[in-house]
């Protein structure tokens, strides 16, 4: 594979680059201690949740999930082993093909999400929405949108 010339940062790409890192990593703190203090739990047990009752029938293959959430299948698996044992989740054998397995939202999961969610939505809208301009809003969805499909799964950055 043939090596490509070192390329750095000019000055106006280092300061977006450190204003994006300093917004997310305060922005991700802020909301995850929220919902620890206020629902007992983080974000990715949020997101799973979330992601989890936004299907019809409150359940996910366990790959799909981990996809949705960004995590690696062996974090979600652990994760997803706390949940069962506190009967917020189950877990059952995919009756499709039997090889993959699906993780059901329990009612009482989704009881326990409900409580969280007007909480969590009014912390995002304060610290999130309400700081950018509405005329902004578009704009921002786009940029991200553009970011997202072209970042490299992990492990694999190449130059």
């Amino acid at each position: 594979m043939e090596k490509l010339p070192q390329r750095w940062l000019n000055k106006e790409e280092q300061e977006l680059w450190r204003s994006y890192l300093s917004a997310w990593f305060r922005l991700a703190r802020v909301l995850n201690d929220d919902l620890e203090r206020n629902s007992g739990f983080d974000h990715l047990t949020y997101e799973i949740f979330v992601n989890l009752s936004e299907s019809s029938t409150r359940s996910l293959r366990m790959t799909d999930l981990a996809k949705s959430v960004s995590v690696n299948k062996s974090r979600l698996t652990y994760r997803i082993g706390q949940l069962e044992v506190q009967g917020l989740v189950s877990r059952t054998e995919c009756e499709e093909d039997g090889r993959g397995h699906m993780c059901v939202l329990t009612d009482k999961g989704f009881a326990i999400l409900e409580k969280a969610a007007p909480h969590h939505v009014q912390a995002v809208l304060t610290n999130f929405i309400d700081a950018i301009d509405s005329s902004e809003v578009a704009e921002l969805i786009s940029v991200l949108n553009k970011i997202a499909p072209g970042v490299a799964p992990q492990g694999s950055c190449e130059q």
